[in-house]
């Protein structure tokens, strides 16, 4: 299956100018995309240029930790949220009446059924990892600086992942990538339900990343 996304990649930002030597083929493609827009290593131009672009995408990505610059963002095609799946993970992992119990979740503070916050987070994670991760150096992960569950996702929602990467660096020895990023998913109202920042690590030792 065939899904599309959106990308936006900053090449040149005023805090942080980026040096097109350090960007790999695929980011080298997306500059000569839009000659106009300066790339240089140092300097203190206030203009941003970013390229908007509609790929086609499979699960596989070819996302590399040289490409996720502060201010990369990629916005996913919708998922859709069905009852069954709710009801099938909140049974297992968060056996909570207002996840599994439909007719007492529609007389309750809810007035119907929602999603488990971990279901909605384990969402995020699998359009994180399918649009992403899974064809990147990512070998794991320090943690979370904060997960917040803002809007309750019920059945037939779609929800989409909207991912930034918010700060990226190298450790001392330059064999880890260190990524600090935030995951957003946005309803088919156009509304925030669900945020989460955290941090992704990298082997970038054979990389040149």
């Amino acid at each position: 299956m065939v899904n599309h996304r959106l990308v936006t990649t900053p090449l040149c930002v005023a805090s942080q100018a980026v040096d097109i030597a350090t960007l790999d083929g695929s980011m080298a493609a997306l500059r000569r995309a839009l000659p106009h827009c300066p790339i240089h290593g140092s300097g203190t131009q206030s203009e941003r240029c970013s390229i908007q672009s509609s790929l086609n995408h499979h699960e596989d990505t070819n996302v590399r930790f040289s490409d996720l610059v502060p201010g990369f963002v990629i916005r996913t095609a919708p998922r859709l949220v069905t009852a069954k799946e709710m009801l099938e993970f909140a049974s297992r992992y968060d056996p909570q009446w207002f996840h599994i119990d439909p007719p007492r979740a529609t007389a309750g503070r809810w007035k119907g059924l929602i999603a488990s916050g971990w279901h909605t987070s384990a969402i995020a994670m699998e359009l994180m990892v399918q649009n992403v991760l899974s064809g990147s150096e990512a070998f794991g992960s320090s943690g979370c600086d904060s997960i917040k569950w803002i809007h309750p996702v019920r059945p037939d929602d779609t929800v989409a992942l909207r991912f930034e990467v918010l700060r990226s660096s190298k450790s001392p020895s330059g064999r880890t990538g260190i990524l600090l990023s935030k995951s957003e998913l946005w309803n088919q109202g156009d509304r925030l339900v669900f945020t989460m920042q955290g941090t992704t690590l990298f082997d970038i030792t054979n990389s040149g990343g």
